[in-house]
């Protein structure tokens, strides 16, 4: 190869011939069956690759003295860059088909509510259950699972009888409201880890739990409870800091990432939050981009009954606050849709709004939702969105640094 351009020239040759042809071969495929464009991409993927049977042909014409070196060294690099191209199409498309196949399949109707209430905080306990109660559908006859965790140590026992004592309590707060609540306690490596299993075990939909403003400098290197178990699981998550009881609301103000339409847990988290609404009397502003409101208003006629809000087509989310400065007070939740890093509807500015309520709007309540995300619903128009979701080696690794973050976490704690 480096005695020359002539080999290098046949191998451009014979790369480009093949790709085009295997990919003319797969388009006309797609015309005939009228197949995607995801499905042409993995036809021509599937069958892009040149190896063994080209690796046989071209020997057998080199001892045979019909074709030179020229042609049996470019043809190693045909087989080189076919099977490389090959694998990254395979996979590219190969993802993209089984996201769609499975937000197909895969419905938020075929699975029933399930809410799981995390009690890490003795004073949030009534909030958290009257939360729960007012997001759970009056027609549902699933109970509220009320979970404590116990970090695995020496004082594990003493605190699951004091943990029982709490849970007791929250279970004669529930069922003086009509609701049974299901208590569950659990010794675990971490918190996070505790609730993940829990989450797994019991085909929980729904998590509840509290705000944690954390100093703890451990959580600020390696991540916060929350952190880890939005990487741990793809149920959807409630993250509460409620400042006054829920029945009590003056009207919900609810932020809403760009592209959550797209998400496979958009019809549940609306559900929820349909159902929370009715207690602040459908008092609801609804900030969201023109696509998001059009979905939630198609969404809301197939709801029974449907619920009433405001629409406000928003963009500016670096100043969202600002917009809504004059129009809440005290009593309004704030609530905000956000989504997990690396999702289509992932969007920092939203992402970042509690954290800037907590400094502006001190007294103020607010909820962050984290939908159900995994795997995705997706348009036509989004497919070239569809690279934020990649899952690649470097994500593999990053997890493997992430458990090894946690792990040191609990050893230095201990």
């Amino acid at each position: 190869l480096l005695n020359g351009y002539s080999a290098l020239e046949t191998a451009g040759i014979l790369i480009v011939t093949a790709l085009i042809t295997k990919y003319l071969a797969a388009w006309i495929t797609q015309l005939i069956f009228k197949y995607t464009a995801i499905e042409r991409n993995l036809i021509f993927g599937l069958s892009a690759s040149h190896a063994a049977a080209t690796l046989a042909i071209i020997l057998v014409g080199f001892d045979l003295k019909i074709i030179n070196e020229e042609v049996l060294n470019g043809t190693i690099l045909l087989i080189l860059v076919t099977c490389l191209v090959s694998s990254f199409v395979t996979e590219n498309a190969g993802r993209q088909y089984a996201i769609i196949e499975n937000s197909k399949s895969l419905n938020a109707k075929d699975f029933p509510e399930r809410l799981m209430v995390n009690i890490s905080n003795a004073a949030q306990i009534e909030n958290l259950i009257d939360l729960s109660i007012s997001l759970k559908d009056s027609t549902d006859n699933e109970p509220i699972f009320s979970l404590m965790v116990v970090n695995d140590d020496d004082e594990a026992k003493a605190k699951i009888l004091n943990l029982n004592r709490l849970l007791e309590r929250a279970t004669e707060y529930a069922a003086a409201s009509d609701n049974r609540l299901e208590v569950i306690s659990r010794v675990d490596f971490n918190e996070a880890s505790g609730i993940s299993r829990a989450v797994k075990d019991l085909a929980i939909t729904q998590v509840l739990m509290s705000w944690s403003d954390s100093h703890n400098p451990t959580d600020r290197i390696f991540g916060t409870t929350l952190d880890a178990l939005v990487d741990q699981t793809a149920q959807m998550i409630w993250v509460n800091k409620i400042n006054f009881p829920i029945n009590t609301i003056n009207k919900l103000v609810v932020a809403v990432s760009p592209n959550a339409e797209a998400e496979r847990g958009f019809e549940r988290w609306i559900k929820a939050i349909r159902n929370l609404s009715f207690q602040a009397g459908e008092k609801m502003i609804v900030y969201a981009s023109q696509a998001t409101i059009e979905g939630i208003e198609t969404l809301n006629k197939t709801l029974k009954p449907t619920f009433k809000a405001t629409f406000i087509a928003f963009e500016d989310w670096n100043n969202f606050l600002i917009h809504t400065t004059k129009t809440t007070n005290t009593n309004d939740l704030f609530v905000i849709v956000t989504a997990r890093q690396r999702s289509i509807s992932f969007d920092d500015r939203v992402d970042s709004i509690a954290n800037k309520i907590l400094k502006q709007f001190v007294q103020n309540s607010f909820i962050v939702i984290y939908p159900e995300q995994n795997p995705v619903r997706i348009t036509a128009e989004q497919n070239m969105q569809l690279d934020a979701l990649d899952v690649s080696p470097i994500t593999e690794n990053i997890r493997r640094i992430d458990k090894i973050s946690r792990w040191l976490k609990e050893f230095f704690r201990r």
